[in-house]
């Protein structure tokens, strides 16, 4: 999304934002148990971990510097109601 302004326009006109939330919205947290160790935790949570990442990495490259794509975000998907 670098390149240039379009592509930011393609990803908002193509629902991108919306898939990025839908993506979160399926990330689950790693069930706890009492012999569930940091590591398991950490073993186990890694994948969702990582992906959260890369989403907020994306939203992150998708926002900064395009005010149409942080007008978008910031009322079609974020405010309440």
């Amino acid at each position: 999304m670098a390149q240039d302004r379009i592509t930011k326009a393609v990803f908002r006109e193509m629902d991108g934002f919306l898939v990025l939330i839908s993506v979160l919205s399926t990330l689950q947290d790693t069930p706890q148990t009492a012999t569930t160790t940091p590591a398991t935790i950490e073993a186990q949570g890694a994948p969702s971990v990582n992906c959260a990442r890369l989403v907020f990495s994306v939203l992150n490259e998708a926002l900064q510097g395009d005010q149409e794509n942080e007008d978008y975000f910031r009322v079609r998907l974020h405010s309440p109601g």
